[in-house]
């Protein structure tokens, strides 16, 4: 528990699809290298994408439950997250 980097597979500039895994209560996670349509957000502990408020800031999309703050997704559009963007692990 505590304040994480994420950041996924790259390699020579190919992009792999990368599970970044969230969990409620275990901190906040900075993730780095997201790609919308690519990598997916795995849902833990009873997590639900239903139960989450995604929110726009200057540095990127925050993603929020009801204990606070879960993730910041660096460079990404909140509006560009979506249903399938999100997966219960």
């Amino acid at each position: 528990m505590g304040i994480d980097r994420l950041v996924g597979d790259r390699d020579r500039g190919r992009q792999y699809k990368d599970t970044f895994v969230l969990a409620s209560g275990q901190g906040t996670n900075t993730i780095v290298d997201f790609s919308v349509g690519v990598d997916v957000i795995g849902l833990d502990s009873g997590l639900m994408s239903d139960q989450l408020d995604i929110t726009q800031r200057q540095r990127g999309a925050e993603v929020r439950d009801r204990n606070g703050l879960v993730a910041t997704l660096i460079g990404i559009d909140a509006t560009e997250l979506t249903a399938v963007s999100f997966a219960s692990i």
